[in-house]
């Protein structure tokens, strides 16, 4: 179903902001910027809750795996495209290509969770391999299992926001 926003807005926001204001009306994308603009909509009105979106639009990515709507020049992803590893700025999507990239890396996660299994029980990082290769397969089975739109880990953690202490770089 095409969704439309009414003129005024669509000039103000500008092309990339209008489509995915189109996308959030149509309950294609949602987070916690989604959240935010439809509280400040329904508290301030239309012309603050546009003003919001169109500083946080850029926020909008079409990973190879769902949408993301996270402002990325306030909060750099440290995740690098392992948005179904709890990420709360994650949504699902219909579109083929997505759902077949995912297919693809649940088969080759699968491919090493097996290697990883088959190696000696004392190798060095076994566990830690298991381990990761568990975590992102179960994410990669609940987004497969998200209807199209919305939020695949509603109480995810915002992982924008996370940040690594344990750097050896810190202190130097």
């Amino acid at each position: 179903m095409q969704q439309s926003l009414p003129d005024e807005w669509e000039a103000y926001l500008g092309p990339k902001a209008a489509n995915v204001a189109k996308l959030i009306k149509a309950g294609r994308a949602n987070g916690p910027i989604v959240k935010e603009f439809k509280r400040i909509q329904a508290i301030e009105g239309d012309e603050a809750a546009y003003t919001f979106f169109k500083a946080e639009a850029d926020g909008f990515h079409a990973t190879p795996y769902g949408h993301c709507l996270n402002s990325f020049t306030v909060d750099p992803c440290p995740t690098h495209l392992e948005c179904f590893n709890g990420c709360v700025h994650l949504s699902a999507t219909d579109l083929p290509e997505n759902r077949n990239n995912l297919i693809v890396l649940e088969g080759k996660l699968r491919d090493a969770l097996e290697l990883a299994r088959a190696k000696d029980s004392g190798a060095a990082g076994r566990q830690n391999q298991i381990r990761h290769a568990e975590v992102r397969l179960a994410g990669i089975a609940k987004i497969l299992n998200t209807a199209p739109g919305d939020l695949v880990f509603p109480d995810g953690d915002d992982l924008s926001q996370r940040t690594n202490s344990g750097s050896v770089l810190r202190g130097t």
